[in-house]
């Protein structure tokens, strides 16, 4: 045909444009997936862009920025340096000078004054001579009185009531039991003839100790108060030393040898019971002993070794445990305590003698004070009508304890 294009020609042209087209669909498809095409790490096409991207590059840009104004701010701060360094400094004002000292004016001499001329005093005159009146009579002598005459004495009233000396007072009478109750505290062990003095001492000491102790929680004052503590601790260790040592016997041995002199004086119808006391929770009760008992009674109270506090108060307290007598003036009872200290376990000794007289109506508490130093014991027998017996010496120990248990009695007591 005329004007028509060769079909081998239209061939070639056909797969030239199809080529063409599958070439461009693969690289608009490479390009949709890799978002950018780069040449020599520099990217030539972006087609999309991540939002990690987007803001990477904004705190790129903003850290570029921070750095830029941190340059400058540097370099402001050392252009001020330079100046600063450039500039003199100032010097300081010279004080002003002292103003010269005002002249001391001295005062005018005082003109010499003519000196007083002495008065001249006139002598004294003589007092006339008093004239003494005459002198009077002695008066007329008394008649003398008349003399009484005797008056017979009056006949005695057979019907008058003769009014008789009352005898003394007597002291506590033997009951049907008696509770022995000993103090067997670390004191005891302290010789019978210790110094007063040294034991009032120790007592100060510990009361001392006490206080500071209770003050102890302020901080700022704990580290003086340990440091005073520890020089009490080694003072009170010191007294003590020196009050168990020394010639004589110990508390303990003196009152063990009494209270074994009074078991074995005691008639065989009174019940005994042994009531000791050491440390703040530590008593210790055992009984009734019948006289068959009393040697058991006896190894008991040798077996005896002290230590600890002084529970006084606590041990008054557990004597309506111990017993059932005491509640009715049929069943009566004595209480020897003995005892050498004041109660150490913050108890109040006075109060517990109250109570034990409502418990117990017809207990009679006696006190036996084996140290001169525990005067204010005295209201525990004034509450309970009993005694309070101080001993000076080993004898009057063993005589206190028989008066306080009711054996050493007057004549007309008994």
């Amino acid at each position: 045909m005329t004007g028509s294009r060769p079909r081998s020609s239209v061939v070639p042209s056909v797969m030239t444009w199809g080529a063409f087209a599958v070439v461009v669909g693969v690289m608009a498809w490479v390009m949709l997936a890799a978002c950018d095409i780069s040449v020599g790490g520099r990217p030539v096409f972006r087609f999309c862009e991540a939002p990690e991207d987007v803001a990477a590059t904004d705190a790129a840009a903003r850290l570029d920025a921070e750095q830029a104004r941190t340059a400058q701010l540097n370099r402001g701060v050392a252009a001020l340096e330079r100046q600063l360094a450039a500039v003199e400094p100032c010097a300081r004002p010279e004080p002003p000078p002292a103003p010269p000292p005002e002249p001391v004016v001295e005062p005018p001499p005082e003109e010499p004054q003519p000196e007083p001329v002495p008065e001249v005093e006139p002598e004294p005159e003589e007092p006339e001579a008093a004239v003494e009146p005459p002198p009077m009579p002695p008066p007329p002598p008394r008649p003398p009185a008349p003399e009484r005459a005797p008056q017979p004495e009056p006949e005695p009233d057979p019907n008058a009531v003769t009014q008789l000396e009352a005898p003394p007072e007597c002291p506590v009478q033997t009951p049907a039991e008696l509770l022995l109750v000993m103090d067997t505290s670390g004191s005891m062990l302290y010789k019978f003839n210790a110094e007063p003095g040294l034991e009032q001492r120790l007592i100060d000491l510990a009361a001392q100790a006490n206080r500071m102790q209770a003050s102890a929680n302020n901080p700022i004052a704990a580290i003086a108060i340990m440091a005073r503590l520890a020089q009490l601790k080694e003072e009170f260790d010191r007294v003590e030393r020196q009050l168990r040592s020394g010639p004589g016997p110990d508390r303990i041995s003196v009152a063990k040898e009494a209270s074994v002199r009074l078991i074995d004086a005691l008639p065989p119808v009174v019940d005994l019971r042994l009531v000791t006391f050491q440390g703040c929770e530590n008593l210790g009760g055992w009984g009734p002993f019948s006289a068959g008992q009393r040697p058991e009674l006896k190894l008991r109270i040798q077996g005896i070794q002290p230590h600890g506090g002084t529970p006084l108060a606590h041990a008054l307290d557990a004597l309506p445990r111990s017993t059932t007598n005491g509640r009715t003036g049929a069943t009566p009872v004595n209480v020897v305590v003995i005892s050498d200290g004041q109660d150490s376990c913050d108890g109040d000794p006075c109060a517990a003698a109250r109570r034990l007289k409502q418990q117990m109506p017809f207990a009679v508490v006696s006190v036996v004070a084996a140290s001169r130093t525990i005067g204010s014991l005295r209201c525990i027998a004034d509450q309970t009508k009993g005694l309070f017996l101080e001993a000076r010496s080993v004898n009057e120990l063993e005589v206190a304890i028989q008066q306080a248990s009711g054996q050493e009695r007057p004549a007309q007591c008994r």
